[in-house]
């Protein structure tokens, strides 16, 4: 996360108070807009990462809903039994804004699913009504800079993904319909930048 963060809070960890902080190092690889694409078997470190860009706008979540695995696990030996390990969660990790995904997940900013043709759905990202998350507070997203109307009117007329779906269909392939489409998305936020 510290190649893409230059400065601020990346994630915090606690057992109890106070909470371990981590920050950014100044030491940026890139200031190009990113995209990340999550899906159901997103778990872990990868939603960490997924949401840390979103909260500092360094990246749009492309996806579905990610798995909700937001813990941090120590492992142990077993006394008296020394090849034995015990693995044990010790502490959720929490988001720049305070708020932890274990359970909810990341949600995507736009919804790309793995179904066949299902086009790409663009979310407000300002507006998350429908999310809850388990203790039935809403998920904070960090307000995008991106035009998602601008971006899927150029899908729509410019994408190449259903061309590239019926092509692998003739060859016998099953497409990566995620892939194929979230190419699709992030030539449409080239092409329409300012």
């Amino acid at each position: 996360m510290r190649l893409f963060i230059p400065k601020g809070l990346l994630y915090s960890t606690s057992t109890n108070y106070p909470f371990n902080e981590y920050f950014a190092t100044n030491s940026i690889l890139t200031d190009l807009p990113l995209f990340v694409l999550i899906n159901e078997n997103t778990g872990s470190g990868s939603e960490l990462i997924a949401g840390v860009l979103r909260h500092h706008n360094r990246g749009t979540i492309l996806g579905t809903k990610s798995l909700g695995q937001g813990l941090v696990h120590s492992l142990r030996k077993v006394p008296r039994f020394e090849t034995y390990i015990i693995k044990y969660p010790t502490s959720f990790l929490y988001l720049p804004d305070g708020n932890k995904f274990h359970g909810p997940g990341i949600t995507p900013d736009i919804w790309i699913g793995d179904g066949t043709n299902e086009f790409p759905k663009f979310f407000n990202p300002n507006s998350y009504t429908t999310d809850n998350t388990s203790d039935g507070t809403k998920p904070n997203h960090s307000k995008s800079q991106l035009d998602f109307s601008k971006i899927g009117q150029w899908v729509e007329t410019n994408g190449s993904a259903k061309q590239n779906i019926q092509s692998d269909l003739k060859k016998g392939l099953t497409p990566d319909y995620q892939l194929l489409h979230s190419i699709d998305v992030f030539s449409g936020l080239l092409a329409t930048k300012d």
